[in-house]
């Protein structure tokens, strides 16, 4: 009986304990086993598209002796560590990114690339004219005519606002389109500001 009362006492000290502890506590699984890294998707648009002079960022992850960011050279083609020239122009940057890691899988078990576009440099607008600073401007997606004359330092004291044009080349010919300058500035109309494209051609006279 005493032996009896003994155990039952042992095993209620147990349980006690057990409970002050927060109860029993879960294995811990074993090894050093590291997750499986996750593939870094390309910030830039998916489809846009690669041309000379682009700024690109390329990464292969764990070799960084292939992480590089270079200009696409005039040819279209960039130069990469062990896997040399490849075509980059006229790629996407998903595209892009699949051949650089079917290359480089010559050299690098299962590679995890990454291609990054940093500047948009191959897309440009020019404007002539009498603005403060008239030359060459890389060109962004959703770029106006109000936000280039902007970029360029305005018009000059010559300008005349009512005598802005803009060259774009269409098909085999090309348009002249009219920007009224005084109608977005002065009178506020947004819908008078005329998208850009990439190529154009701003004259103000």
């Amino acid at each position: 009986m005493r032996k009896s009362f003994s155990l039952l006492l042992l095993t209620l000290c147990m349980s006690a304990t057990l409970v002050a502890q927060g109860g029993p506590q879960a294995p811990v699984p074993s090894g050093d086993r590291k997750p499986e890294p996750q593939v870094i998707a390309p910030v830039a648009d998916k489809d846009y598209v690669i041309g000379a002079d682009d700024l690109l960022h390329i990464s292969v992850w764990k070799e960084p002796e292939m992480t590089v960011t270079l200009p696409v050279r005039s040819d279209g083609k960039i130069s990469m560590p062990l896997i040399n020239e490849i075509m980059a122009a006229g790629l996407t940057p998903y595209a892009l990114q699949q051949e650089i890691a079917k290359r480089t899988s010559e050299f690098v078990a299962r590679p995890q690339v990454t291609v990054i576009v940093n500047e948009v440099r191959s897309k440009k607008i020019y404007i002539v004219g009498e603005v403060a600073r008239p030359g060459t401007y890389p060109y962004s997606s959703g770029l106006t005519a109000l936000q280039a004359l902007t970029t360029a330092g305005g018009l000059n004291q010559f300008a005349n606002a009512k005598r802005i044009v803009i060259l774009r080349k269409q098909d085999s010919t090309g348009v002249t389109l009219h920007f009224d300058y005084n109608a977005v500035v002065r009178h506020g109309d947004i819908k008078a500001d005329i998208a850009l494209r990439p190529g154009d051609t701003m004259v103000v006279r």
